[in-house]
C-alpha cells in the first residue's frame, strides 16, 4: 500500500469521526463556534484527500506517458 493509500485512510478515519462526533451531538448543543471548527476540520481533511489523488493521478499519467513513449 503507498503512503498516499494509508494517508487518505488516515484522513477518512479521521472525517469519519469528525462527522460522528458533529451528528452525536444535538444541533442545540453545538455552540456555532464548535459547529464552524468542525467544519474547518471536515474542510482541511477533505483538501488533503483533493491533493493526495491529484497527485496520484499526475503520477498515472507521467506513468503512461512514459510507458508510450517506450513504444
Amino acid at each position: 500500500m503507498t503512503e498516499g493509500n494509508l494517508r487518505v485512510l488516515r484522513l477518512a478515519k479521521r472525517i469519519k469521526s469528525i462527522s460522528s462526533m458533529a451528528f452525536d451531538s444535538s444541533p442545540g448543543n453545538l455552540e456555532q463556534t464548535d459547529y464552524m471548527e468542525v467544519m474547518m476540520m471536515l474542510m482541511e481533511a477533505s483538501t488533503e484527500i483533493e491533493q493526495i489523488a491529484q497527485k496520484e493521478i499526475d503520477l498515472a499519467g507521467m506513468k503512461t506517458t512514459l510507458n508510450n513513449n517506450k513504444s
